[in-house]
């Protein structure tokens, strides 16, 4: 299945993928020359994993539910921002889904300043460009809600600020001004609605 003649695109999947079908699928239509790489998805690299079972299980779960809870709380506001009700309910949920997730950082260790204590882990990763995208959207948008709430809980406060300051955290996201600006193209928090 190789389609590489001359190719910048690599696609990494496997035959038994649907979602690598579909790739395959969007860059055969578009006539683009990419390059197959089949993976094992049995096989997997364990990078920035711990070894034991527990903590990786856990980490795989840290890594979906960040992501999973924060996206449609972000993404109903955004599109209803100047709703006050649609403004409350964001600032209730997010109140909600932050203590919940100090929580779940103590039940990992009792200081960071990583998902796990001390070592940087996938969850980190997969946490951080969300995290950074809720920070500046309440930093711009709602006059920094949130950050009381992270001087009551050290420990997420403690994950914020060693995520934020990695280097891959910083070299990847395009920063706060930047995030809202382009947000604000496509939903206009800064503009009066009309009536």
């Amino acid at each position: 299945m190789d389609n590489s003649e001359d190719s910048s695109l690599v696609l990494y999947t496997h035959e038994v993928s649907p979602w690598g079908d579909r790739a395959v699928a969007i860059l055969r239509e578009a006539n683009l020359k990419f390059e197959y790489v089949v993976l094992n998805p049995f096989q997997a690299p364990e990078w920035l994993m711990p070894s034991e079972p527990i903590k990786r299980a856990k980490v795989r779960f840290a890594s979906n539910y960040f992501a999973e809870k924060i996206n449609p709380i972000m993404r109903a506001c955004a599109t209803d921002f100047h709703n006050k009700q649609t403004q409350a309910t964001y600032k209730q949920q997010v109140t909600e889904f932050f203590y919940k997730f100090h929580e779940m950082l103590l039940e990992q260790a009792p200081t960071g300043p990583y998902f796990l204590g001390q070592s940087f882990s996938l969850a980190d990763v997969a946490i951080s460009p969300f995290f950074l995208r809720l920070q500046s959207f309440n930093k711009l948008c709602f006059d920094g809600f949130g950050d009381d709430i992270l001087k009551e809980c050290p420990r997420l406060l403690e994950f914020y600020q060693g995520i934020s300051s990695r280097p891959s955290s910083q070299e990847t996201f395009m920063g706060d001004k930047a995030f809202i600006d382009f947000q604000d193209s496509i939903f206009h928090f800064f503009q009066k609605p009309s009536n």
